[in-house]
């Protein structure tokens, strides 16, 4: 039988690892996301795009979460 104590370890030890995971994806394509705002056809949309593709992963999750709230 397994101990109640490694369960919780493990799952909080992937809780951890996912969170990671996902600020590093969101890091790695913020270069990808500034630069595909390029293609937006008026200055305003372009604009737009650059600022939301500048978005720290922490001003970005907090977004995320308002907008979630909102639902």
């Amino acid at each position: 039988m397994r101990s109640p104590a490694l369960a919780v370890a493990a799952g909080a030890t992937l809780a951890l690892l996912a969170a990671c995971s996902n600020r590093g994806v969101y890091e790695g394509t913020q270069a990808w996301r500034a630069q595909d705002c390029d293609v937006q056809s008026s200055r305003t949309e372009r604009d737009d795009c650059r600022e939301q593709a500048r978005l720290t992963y922490p001003e970005y999750e907090k977004e995320r979460d308002e907008a979630l709230a909102e639902r």
